[in-house]
């Protein structure tokens, strides 16, 4: 994908679950990627399924580096961010003969980062 179309360089966050002292579960949320190249642009809200496989309608796009971005990561552009709905990675990835070209997916915009 030609770089100078990615107009953003986003944070990719994923979520993990870990053990508390009482063998709870604690959320949280780890950059996995500060340097993310992509093109963020506001749909017209399709109707998708989310990584819990329940429908929801995405509210923006995502077109990216050909690197792993997965259902239910959170993007946060500046003091916006979203919520990855689909596809989990890889089928986002688009594919040419010379290998993988770059990601496309579903987005939902959040209130705030997590």
């Amino acid at each position: 994908m030609v770089r100078e179309l990615l107009t953003s360089t986003v944070t990719v966050r994923r979520r993990e679950v870990t053990a508390d002292d009482m063998g709870g579960d604690v959320v949280s949320w780890r950059d996995v990627m500060d340097d993310y190249r992509c093109r963020i642009y506001r749909s017209a809200g399709e109707l998708v399924r989310d990584a819990s496989g329940e429908q929801a309608v995405s509210t923006h796009r995502l077109f990216g580096e050909a690197r792993e971005v997965r259902a239910g990561d959170h993007i946060v552009d500046g003091g916006q961010a979203y919520i990855v709905l689909a596809p989990d990675w890889p089928a986002n990835v688009v594919r040419t003969p010379r290998g993988p070209h770059h990601v496309e997916a579903y987005l939902r915009a959040m209130r705030s980062p997590a």
